[in-house]
């Protein structure tokens, strides 16, 4: 590792350790901890109470390592910018993961979103940025099955509008959900 990467480990130790004093509130005065106990011990005991009670600020137990964030490693629920469209970031990893699928079934075809947060829609999972529509170039009905199977292989419970309707149908377009 080079001394970049040495200081960006070190800087985000500092970061984390700051965040624990943060939620766990100051340090016990040194004559409130019994003689005969063992960091292990206190650590444990400390990290069994939080788990028992989380502070309301805790940050979630589910990270990511993103790529698209510069490799930092971000709450699964953060909001990011992902190809000029607003989603979480774990909606955005399975979607990545759900492009590639596409590319391996169908070479060559762009796979372009077409609404994450933006627009009116019903479903909630849209302005929670855990919804995405989106179209691939040419997809025919048979294909779009195919597609269907790939989404939910990536993580996504699929709505397909290339083959069913709903009221707000504004074109052929396969309609995913955050599934997990």
């Amino acid at each position: 590792m080079d001394q970049l990467g040495i200081e960006r480990v070190i800087n985000r130790i500092n970061e984390i350790e700051s965040e624990i004093d943060t939620k766990l509130g100051p340090a016990l005065p040194p004559d409130s901890i019994p003689a005969d106990a063992s960091f292990s011990n206190t650590l444990q005991s400390v990290m069994a109470s939080q788990l028992a009670s989380p502070p309301a600020n805790q940050i979630a137990a589910e990270a990511t390592f993103f790529p698209m964030t510069g490799g930092a490693i971000v709450d699964s629920n953060q909001m990011i910018d992902y190809k000029g469209h607003k989603m979480t970031s774990k909606t955005a990893g399975a979607f990545r993961r759900l492009e590639e699928l596409i590319n391996r079934a169908f070479p060559g075809r762009a796979v372009t979103i077409t609404s994450t947060t933006d627009g009116h829609h019903d479903d909630p999972n849209h302005a929670a940025g855990k919804a995405i529509d989106f179209v691939v170039d040419g997809l025919t009905q048979q294909e779009s099955r195919i597609v269907e199977d790939l989404a939910r292989q990536a993580g996504f419970a699929p709505f397909n509008e290339y083959i069913y309707s709903s009221r707000l149908k504004t074109g052929n377009h396969m309609h995913v959900d955050l599934s997990v």
